[in-house]
């Protein structure tokens, strides 16, 4: 019989809780909660008349001080994100493997910390940047590969959305995303743009960046609710500009990436789900079938299957990447 165990059950916590039912019906799901204040949702966010844990039969437990006892194959820390670190540690010292939502944390310090405790407890941990296994960008990732329109000289990414959309059951100005001590703030919570750019460029050197953040809207939250960013990446004779933009307050939400090559450009709606590649005065449009969910579902078949199979976490899903990015996120808070 599998057992899990989810700390922290609002959206995020939720979805995985959903997705590992759909793997293995009749597992065991235990769960620590702090502040139970997340009703049970659907796929699409929307509140249900429903108890979670009677939905799931959830056993609730009080503290983890004896959780090694309960045989758990694996944790999900969906936590706010200044407390990953933090709870995470507690079950990889009870040599638990763990799964952690992005961004791993908002300390540096405390993610290196934890990146050596599981290295020494030999614990299998991934951080949950799903749009690994997103189509779009794996197409994007192979297409750069193929260097069929030269190199790529610029890139343009845009995050746009508000945050009082993100959880229809809370108001944004009591979730985490917008509390500091929380670790909110646009760049944390909508780190995914920034960790695509590392992935899609991995192979070339970041030689310098500049930034600015601010809080320029009447939000009522007290972190900052957009970025504007600049990066200049080189590898040999080849450089790129890119430019990164995230805000919390765009609606109707927007993500894009556009990267212009030698001869041509490709562009990437992700709301609309297609791809554009453009060569000389012709282009081609390229669209993806695929729900939301199933990003998720791959995500986390991945992760049980480095779990069942012991075998090591994919760099690019690692704890090393997931830390590069932080590093990274952090200085274009400064």
């Amino acid at each position: 019989m599998k057992k899990f165990l989810f700390i922290g059950l609002g959206s995020i916590g939720q979805r995985h809780l959903r997705n590992i039912k759909k793997i293995y019906p009749k597992s065991i799901i235990y769960a620590y909660r702090r502040k139970n204040s997340a009703p049970l949702l659907d796929n699409y966010n929307k509140a249900l008349s429903s108890e979670i844990e009677n939905k799931f039969d959830i056993k609730k437990i009080s503290n983890l001080s004896n959780i090694e006892k309960l045989d758990i194959d694996a944790g999900f820390i969906c936590s706010p994100t200044s407390k990953h670190c933090d709870d995470a540690s507690i079950l990889i010292k009870k040599n638990i493997h763990c799964f952690i939502e992005k961004p791993i944390d908002s300390s540096v310090g405390k993610a290196k910390r934890l990146a050596s405790l599981a290295l020494k407890k030999k614990v299998i941990t991934m951080v949950g940047f799903n749009f690994k296994f997103n189509p779009l960008l794996l197409f994007i990732k192979k297409f750069l590969n193929k260097k069929s329109l030269g190199h790529p000289l610029f890139v343009e990414s845009s995050l746009g959305e508000h945050v009082d959309d993100f959880h229809s059951y809370e108001s944004y100005k009591n979730s985490y995303t917008s509390i500091k001590k929380l670790g909110g703030g646009v760049v944390l919570s909508q780190i995914h743009d920034l960790d695509n750019l590392l992935y899609l460029f991995n192979d070339y050197k970041l030689e310098k960046f500049k930034s600015f953040t601010s809080k320029i809207s009447s939000l009522k939250i007290d972190v900052e609710d957009i970025l504007v960013s600049i990066f200049k990446f080189k590898k040999n004779k080849n450089e790129i500009l890119c430019s990164l933009n995230l805000n919390f307050f765009e609606r109707p939400k927007n993500r894009r990436l556009k990267i212009i090559f030698e001869y041509g450009k490709i562009e990437a709606n992700f709301k609309s789900k297609e791809i554009k590649i453009f060569k000389k005065n012709k282009f081609k449009v390229k669209k993806f079938k695929y729900d939301r969910n199933d990003i998720y579902m791959k995500e986390i078949k991945y992760f049980l299957s480095c779990i069942y199979n012991k075998k090591k976490v994919n760099y690019p899903l690692s704890l090393d990447s997931s830390i590069k990015t932080l590093i990274l996120s952090t200085r274009l808070k400064k």
